[in-house]
Order: structure tokens, then sequence, then C-alpha cells
């Protein structure tokens, strides 16, 4: 039987180069561009939600605090000590743990014995059992019991590691002045009686946990919370800080938003 030739049909051919024309090519390229566009549109807008919540919520640990130190005030007429010690001068208290009988109405009253030092035998098993109030930020910059919730120390802050304590009319430059406590880049056991200096160099980078814009969240005297912007220097922080310097700053003036700007689709 003789061989057949067989002819190669070129409409098939025709028709795909018509699919795959350059214009239609350059249009699904365009339309996927378009699409991972807005997929990581979503993304940096989601991360965006994701940051204001967590900005939001520390917030709210911070007020947690704010009406602890309140409550400690009312009863004992004054603020805590930043710092507490024994008679040889050991630390030994935190005011972390002062104000525990007042923290989310009494929860932790009588797990922390004042009667031995921060890491007393009993005192140094509490440490991984943190206050949620204390865990600010502590799964990005810390671990288990360690809080970046930070006060500065010095004879004119409103924590004072040494007699006399502040009162409320102590605190001259007025309480929605001047700053109790605020978010640290150095994390600390939480119970740890230990606190920086405001009478050192070098504030500016004891401040914030790494949020964007380099911001961090500042509890105030008044209970109030506002979120300072990163970029402070240290004479600014340092008049934020001072009960009585006689400064002028308006943290209102200061206050940004709790989060970054959105970077969602356009």
């Amino acid at each position: 039987m003789p061989d057949e030739i067989h002819f190669i049909d070129d409409k098939p051919a025709a028709s795909l180069r018509s699919v795959f024309s350059p214009r239609r090519i350059a249009l699904g390229i365009g339309a996927c561009a378009v699409c991972f566009a807005l997929a990581a549109g979503v993304l940096r807008y989601r991360a965006y939600l994701d940051e204001l919540a967590r900005a939001f919520h520390c917030e709210n640990q911070l007020r947690q605090i704010g009406v602890a130190l309140e409550k400690y005030q009312s009863d004992h007429g004054k603020f805590p000590p930043a710092v507490t010690y024994d008679p040889s001068g050991k630390a030994w208290h935190s005011w972390r743990a002062l104000i525990l009988p007042y923290l989310e109405n009494g929860k932790y009253a009588g797990k922390y014995r004042y009667d031995e030092p921060w890491d007393g035998p009993n005192n140094v098993k509490l440490i991984p059992q943190m206050p949620p109030a204390y865990a600010i930020q502590s799964a990005r910059t810390g671990g288990p019991g360690l809080s970046n919730v930070r006060t500065f120390v010095g004879p004119s802050a409103i924590l004072r590691p040494i007699a006399p304590v502040t009162t409320v009319a102590g605190v001259t430059d007025g309480t929605s002045s001047t700053v109790s406590a605020f978010e640290s880049s150095l994390p600390v056991p939480w119970t740890k009686p230990e606190e920086p200096s405001m009478d050192v160099p070098g504030l500016s980078q004891l401040v914030g946990v790494g949020r964007p814009g380099g911001g961090f969240l500042a509890l105030f005297a008044d209970g109030s919370v506002k979120y300072l912007p990163g970029g402070l220097d240290d004479q600014t922080i340092r008049s934020l800080m001072t009960r009585d310097g006689k400064e002028v700053v308006n943290p209102s003036a200061l206050s940004a938003p709790a989060g970054p700007p959105p970077a969602g689709p356009r």
C-alpha cells in the first residue's frame, strides 16, 4: 500500500497566533501586574491593621497600669517608689510589684511576697507568670517574664527611687504633662527593681519598641496614654519625664497616631 502523505493544516496555527497576539500578551502581563500590586497592597494594609490593633491593645494595657498607679496613690497618698531597698541597701522590689494589689481588681494580690526580695525563692517563680498588663511587645523584644514597661528614675522623676516619695502636689509640671511609664527598648524581668536614669545621655535609645516610625506609647501621671513620635531628642524626653522641671512641653502637640499611615490599595 503506497505511503500516504499528510499535509498539515495551518488553520490551528493561525488560531494560536490570534490567541497569543502581542496585544493580548501585553494585556495579560498588565493584568497580572495589577493583581500582584493589589495583593501586595492588601498585605501591606493587613500589616497596618495588625500593627494598629497591637498598638491599641498596648495602649489599653498601659491604661490598666495607670489605674493601678492612681489607686495606689489614692490609698497611700503618694506614688510608689520606683525601687525599694532593704536595710543593707540592696534593691528589693520594683514599682511594678508594688502596684500588684491594684492591678486588674487585685487579681494578683497575695501571690507576690514583700517579705523577701524580688528574686527570693517564692518571687522568682512568679517571673514567668507576668501579668498581661506588663507584656507589652514582649513577644518581639523579650521573652517570658520580660517587660518593656519602664520608668526613668532621678531626683525629678515622678517614681523616685529614694525618699521623699512623690505626691500629686509634687508634680508641679502637671500630671497631664509628666510621664510616669513608657515603652522601653530594653526589657527586664518584670519584678526586677532596676530602672534607667534620666540623668545620663542617650535617653532616645531607651524609648520605643520597634514600632513603625520609631514612636512609643507613654503613660502620663493623669492616667492618659499618648503615642509619642520617634526622633525626640534627649532634652525633650527628659522634659516629659521630669515632674518639676518647669519645662514647657505640650504632649498633645507631640502625640502621633498609634500606628503607621495605611499603605493599602489605592
